[in-house]
């Protein structure tokens, strides 16, 4: 049930990414899956801002093509909102159990799951606040 629950937010999240940028004009957001098995990853998503999609790469490359095709997607989706990768594309945050490993337990959703930034410019708590509500909301 627990996965249920995650897969219905993941299903929200990307159906109404695109109308919840309206409420944050000058905030680019992006959506992207993370699919890794056994080594290999598939990335894929979109970037939005103001209610329109800025780089759709929603269509999966497939399991055919190479790592690095997948590796470059992953750092254009991440670059578009200020993210930028190092060479290999590791991200933690995309790696298996990172929120439910003890030592990351503070930053699980249940908190602030951005405390410390990915950026640097410094978050506005106000924005995580209304994303918090947005995703919880029944």
């Amino acid at each position: 049930q627990e996965n249920d629950n995650v897969q219905e937010i993941n299903y929200r999240i990307e159906d109404e990414l695109i109308d919840f940028s309206k409420l944050f004009p000058d905030t680019k957001f992006a959506f992207i899956f993370v699919d890794c098995w056994g080594g290999y990853c598939q990335y894929s998503g979109f970037v939005c801002q103001d209610g329109h999609i800025v780089i759709d790469l929603s269509q999966q490359l497939g399991e055919s093509a190479k790592q690095s095709d997948q590796t470059e997607r992953l750092k254009t989706l991440m670059s578009e909102v200020g993210i930028y990768l190092g060479v290999n594309g590791y991200f933690e945050p995309f790696s298996r159990d990172y929120f439910s490993q003890e030592k990351n337990k503070s930053q699980q959703l249940t908190s602030n799951p951005l405390s410390e930034p990915l950026r640097n410019d410094k978050p506005n708590s106000s924005t995580f606040n209304k994303l918090w509500n947005w995703l919880t909301r029944k």
